[in-house]
């Protein structure tokens, strides 16, 4: 009996580990890269690209994946509702959402007041510091 009970709560914890995970938005890196990315021809770019991961929009260093640097909060802001939530059961459209919401911030300027379309150009990833709330 108690083996048994060992065996439910061992699947427990990892049914809810893995259902943690899927929180973190995976689904975004692979169409940030497939945008500026997969066809630059500046290969440090693309290996900055690579190492940063999650942290394109999250701040490096912080547990919390709420907490974005000033491009995560911009994007967040032109995806409509919460993005993570959405995402289970209306995963195309969010992408489509995260891609028109890519091309908008292009247009914006970062912190440094450069437009993040020129600053990806340019070989260079948005800091990632925490944004200040206005």
């Amino acid at each position: 009996m108690k083996c048994l009970i060992l065996i439910a709560a061992a699947a427990v914890t990892v049914g809810l580990l893995t259902q943690q995970s899927a929180l973190a938005l995976p689904a975004f890196k692979p169409v940030f890269e497939e945008r500026y990315s997969k066809d630059n021809t500046n290969e440090e770019f693309k290996k900055s690209v690579k190492k940063a991961g999650c942290n394109i929009c999250h701040v490096k260093g912080e547990k919390s994946k709420e907490v974005r640097n000033a491009y995560g909060d911009l994007l967040a802001k032109l995806i409509e509702g919460e993005a993570k939530d959405r995402i289970k059961t209306e995963k195309e459209k969010v992408l489509k959402e995260f891609e028109e919401a890519m091309t908008k911030a292009e247009e914006e300027k970062g912190p440094d007041g450069v437009p993040y379309g020129e600053l990806f150009k340019s070989g260079k990833l948005p800091p990632s510091e925490k944004a200040k709330k206005e």
